[in-house]
């Protein structure tokens, strides 16, 4: 969608340098509006992913992953299982 790419072009350039996986999460993916299934946000210098799923059936909240709450998994821990 044009107008999505152009929302996501404009978020990313405005702040270029200092975006976190919590500046995208509040900054990036909810002023998009994109995420509508599944949000995944990779720190690969720390090896943290933030991850947010649309709501189930039988669950309660928004529908959207991206309004959802996001969980942090640590990679570290998960790849050394």
């Amino acid at each position: 969608c044009p107008s999505r790419q152009f929302k996501l072009y404009t978020a990313i350039t405005e702040q270029y340098g200092q975006i976190t996986p919590e500046s995208s999460i509040k900054n990036i993916t909810a002023y998009v509006k994109t995420g509508d299934l599944h949000v995944g946000i990779y720190d690969l210098t720390d090896n943290v992913m933030y991850v947010a799923n649309a709501r189930g059936t039988n669950e309660q909240g928004p529908l959207e992953a991206y309004k959802r709450q996001f969980v942090k998994v640590d990679l570290n821990i998960e790849f050394a299982r």
